[in-house]
């Protein structure tokens, strides 16, 4: 083999092995736990083919959508071809906390999509990362700072002499009763608060009375719900679902609520497993365990729940269509 065929042979070779990289998303946060008054940063690293875009503004929503976070900036890198024919973008986003606690970190699904309208779009999921936002420490030399009032030297520098006493106790108009009367006077025509008060009570105490009336109307109607076939509860709960088109409204979060609550419900009921106060890990445990439903049925029960934790918890923004597939899946599943 002569040396340029040779050398044109390995060039073949790491062009191959190198036209083998994937689209993937990948992100760094600057910190895990950081106060209330720091700064997070995240940087996020897409690698996608060429002839591909993805769409910065819903990469920001998904973010702003994750979290108790302020977006205070966003820093665009150049996107990079590479010899592969792959282009790499970093993109720097930096967000103020506005709430202490444990919060999740994604930006949900990505979609990249192709300039030419022929091909079909790439969607990746990406990563969960969580971070904690604390309150700051107290600082203890504060702790015993307190402000001394200054005793006042000598008489005060505002009141009477005794000779102005004296003139005003002889004078007319001076009258100790009449100032009695005219306070007694003041009181009946200010604003009645005693009065006020006691309406309030009166009237908290008619709307406790009331809720307590609604509650126990309420307690008595599931009572006689309980009656009925759950199966066809189930299923007379995911149509007055539909019939309330939450997703079209844009209620996604509470939309996955409801028909998860609903499948929940049908299975404590049909197969006597705690659904509604279980993790979806702790209830897959027991569906597992309970030898109840075949490998088919434990599968799309899986991948529906996963999918609702991720627009519950995880703030992924779905589709009408992705909300029409999942009443779908769940009125299958309860109809099997």
């Amino acid at each position: 083999m002569t040396p340029w065929r040779f050398t044109l042979l390995m060039l073949l070779v790491c062009l191959h092995l190198r036209g083998e990289q994937e689209t993937t998303v990948s992100f760094e946060i600057s910190a895990t736990e950081l106060t209330i008054y720091d700064t997070l940063s995240v940087k996020l690293t897409l690698t996608y083919p060429n002839g591909y875009h993805v769409d910065t503004s819903a990469l920001r929503r998904n973010l702003y959508d994750t979290a108790s976070f302020t977006l205070v900036g966003e820093e665009l890198g150049i996107p990079e071809v590479a010899s592969d024919g792959y282009v790499q973008q970093s993109i720097l986003y930096s967000l103020d906390p506005w709430k202490p606690g444990r919060h999740a970190i994604t930006f949900g699904v990505v979609t990249f999509f192709p300039d030419d309208l022929s091909k079909t779009s790439v969607k990746i999921l990406s990563d969960i990362v969580s971070v904690k936002i604390v309150l700051p420490e107290e600082d203890s030399s504060l702790e015993n700072f307190t402000i001394l009032l200054l005793p006042l030297p000598g008489t005060p520098a505002f009141g009477l002499d005794e000779a102005t006493k004296q003139i005003l106790s002889c004078h007319g108009d001076y009258r100790p009763g009449l100032a009695i009367k005219n306070q007694k006077t003041f009181a009946r025509h200010s604003f009645p608060w005693r009065w006020t008060l006691v309406t309030i009570v009166i009237l908290t105490a008619l709307w406790l009375t009331r809720e307590r009336i609604k509650e126990a109307i309420a307690r008595w109607q599931r009572q006689r719900e309980a009656i009925a076939d759950p199966r066809n509860r189930a299923l007379k709960a995911l149509h007055q679902l539909e019939e309330n088109h939450l997703p079209e409204a844009g209620f996604f979060e509470e939309f996955y609520v409801s028909i998860t609550n609903v499948v929940r419900t049908f299975v404590e009921d049909i197969y006597d497993i705690k659904a509604p106060e279980q993790t979806t890990e702790e209830f897959l445990q027991a569906m597992t365990s309970s030898h109840l439903f075949d490998k088919d049925s434990q599968h799309r029960l899986k991948d529906f729940l996963y999918y609702a934790d991720l627009v519950k918890f995880a703030r992924h923004r779905p589709t009408i269509e992705d909300c029409a597939q999942a009443m779908n899946a769940a009125r299958d599943f309860i109809s099997s």
